[in-house]
Formats: structure tokens, sequence, C-alpha cells
């Protein structure tokens, strides 16, 4: 017969043991968060044609966590899913929130910036994209385009 030994909380050694191995298990398979399917996208912002620069882009797609670029000051973008370049496969709904132009100050200048009016305009862009696993993941938005025509009052 087995001799069981139990601990001061009256834990059998052979049940501690075997919650350890479980433990070890679960460590070693990995119970992060799941590989996700990325494929890079790239684009550009414009505004009647000219380049938007330090817009926001956010790529959300059905399901996981979005991918956010910035555009530079040729208006191009290239999305980043937190450390990695990319965009989850699939379909996505789109938002741009365009920068905030800031005046040129001097250096050394206590100049700050003026306050802001209100809070930034975000532009939710009414088609789903859809992101391919391939390479040809380059969109272009025109704000003016994506723009809800505002109601009259």
């Amino acid at each position: 017969m087995l001799n069981r030994v139990q601990n001061s909380f009256g834990v059998n050694s052979s049940t501690v043991w075997l919650c350890a191995v479980f433990a070890t298990a679960a460590s070693i398979s990995g119970c992060g968060e799941a590989e996700v399917a990325l494929a890079p996208v790239t684009g550009f912002v414009t505004e009647g044609g000219k380049p938007m620069s330090n817009a926001i882009v956010e790529f959300f797609p059905e399901t996981g966590r979005t991918s956010v670029g910035q555009t530079s000051g040729e208006g191009e973008f290239t999305m980043r899913y937190g450390d990695e370049e990319g965009v989850i496969i699939g379909r996505c709904k789109v938002q741009i929130t365009p920068g905030i132009s800031v005046p040129d100050v001097e250096e050394g200048s206590d100049q700050v910036a003026p306050p802001m009016k209100g809070p930034p305009e975000v532009i939710m862009v009414s088609n789903s994209i859809v992101v391919k696993s391939d390479d040809t993941n380059v969109f272009s938005f025109d704000l003016d385009d994506v723009r809800k025509p505002k109601k009259k009052k």
C-alpha cells in the first residue's frame, strides 16, 4: 500500500507534485497572447489632394488589438501592431485623426502653443477595409472624400 504524506495544510504530497507538473506544462506551452496573423499596411492621407502630416491612422480589426500609424510630412503612414509592423488580416474599420498644427517656435523661446479650441476632429471611414495576407495593402484616404457632411442647423 502507498503511504501518502500530508503537509500541515492537509494536502497530499502527490497532489502538490501533480500541481507542479501542470503549472510547468502550462508555462512551457505559452499561455500568453496567441500569435496573430499580420500583414504589412502602408498608405497616404491627403486633404484636397495635398499631403496631411501628423495625422493618426487607426485600423480596428473585427477581433484583436488596434494597429496605429502616423503620417509623415508627405502624408505617408506605416501601420504598427505594438512593436511589430502590420495589421491583423481581415476586415477593419479605419479612423483618422488629423494632426493638430503647432506654431513654429524659435529655439530658446518661451512661447507656448495656443490652447486648443476644442477636441480634435475624429473621422471614421465609412467603408470597411480588407487587409489581405499579401503585400498589396496600400490604402489612400483623402479627408475631403471621407468626411461626413455636417448637418445644417
